[in-house]
């Protein structure tokens, strides 16, 4: 690995394609021989991934084969370094032509499946905690590089409902919940990412299909988001959380701050402040009716402005968090910060 990474540069004028070409055979030689050894794959892997980054172009005709003995390591051992070289290829290889989407959307729709499998009759989300986090990162390379093949997968349906499913299965384990609510909240606030403009292109051609996935699961991922936030969820994870409430308000309220006319009871209003009056706070009361309007207005208003806002609206979010931890008080005076 060390050799290949300072070998970076062009195959041509650089020793990284004879190193390369030299190093193939030998890999090939331990997965035969040590292939059900799962620290020996794991450094096997390792390797692989380093030669795609540094020199795709040499992969490019192995690529298939590659693929082949990925897939295939990953269906015996669900071991999460698979599915870190499988997104790495997603970026790497899925923008250069056309025709990789169906492939990508192929390659999606296999490994989901047998991961539905794993985790529906042999272990538990929180049980295979790495897994999951390699899962949907890989998930996220597909929104950002290759959107096409997530949205028209098959499986779409079932990648967003096993997301949500382990916001609460995962019981917080930080890796694997983090990356789960990044994933969505690139999934659903798309149109704030800085995408290229093939990408933004093919997300807008079936935003239908991603609307539709927030209509039917919007309100679950808020109402788990803000419990997280106001609930166990470890602090480091307030900032994902927040982003991904923060990411669903804004697709359903609109950004459009100059609009005529400003609608106060969307369905984003409603899953907020449902969700924050079925709150407590550490010492078990509720959060007073008023306050929780004050934060739904605020935040949607924010959020109505659009991502400039963001963080103001992730400050209100914290704030919100600190009060239900008992770390502060929420006074009227506070909350009129955020609608200023």
């Amino acid at each position: 690995q060390t050799i290949i990474r300072f070998c970076d540069g062009s195959t041509h004028t650089s020793p990284l394609g004879e190193v390369v070409g030299s190093l193939w055979p030998y890999l090939d030689k331990v997965v035969q021989q040590c292939g059900n050894n799962e620290s020996v794959l794991n450094e096997v892997l390792a390797i692989h991934k380093q030669i795609l980054s540094n020199a795709s172009d040499l992969v490019a005709p192995r690529f298939s084969d590659t693929v082949k003995f990925v897939v295939d390591a990953f269906e015996k051992t669900k071991l999460p370094s698979t599915l870190e070289y499988l997104a790495a290829a997603v970026e790497v290889f899925s923008p250069v032509n056309e025709a990789n989407v169906s492939s990508f959307n192929q390659l999606l729709a296999h490994i989901s499946s047998v991961l539905f499998t794993y985790v529906r009759t042999v272990k538990r989300p929180d049980e295979c905690t790495q897994v999951i986090r390699a899962y949907f990162e890989m998930t996220q390379r597909y929104v950002l590089f290759c959107p096409l093949a997530l949205v028209n997968c098959p499986e779409f349906h079932n990648v967003v409902t096993l997301a949500l499913e382990c916001l609460t299965a995962c019981k917080g384990e930080r890796e694997s919940t983090r990356a789960t609510v990044n994933f969505l909240t690139q999934l659903f606030g798309w149109r704030s990412l800085r995408l290229s403009t093939k990408a933004a292109g093919a997300l807008e051609s079936v935003s239908g299909k991603v609307d539709e996935q927030l209509a039917q699961h919007g309100e679950a991922i808020t109402r788990t988001c803000l419990r997280g936030l106001a609930g166990d969820s470890p602090q480091m994870l307030w900032p994902s959380l927040s982003d991904c409430v923060f990411a669903i308000v804004t697709t359903v309220v609109g950004s459009n701050a100059n609009s005529p006319v400003v609608e106060e009871n969307t369905v984003a209003h409603q899953w907020v402040y449902s969700t924050l009056t079925a709150c407590h706070t550490v010492s078990g009361k509720a959060i007073p009716p008023q306050t929780c309007q004050q934060v739904t207005t605020s935040l949607c208003n924010l959020a109505r402005q659009g991502p400039k806002f963001k963080s103001k609206a992730k400050m209100l979010l914290t704030d919100v968090a600190k009060m239900c931890k008992g770390e502060m008080e929420m006074s009227a005076e506070t909350l009129l910060t955020y609608s200023l």
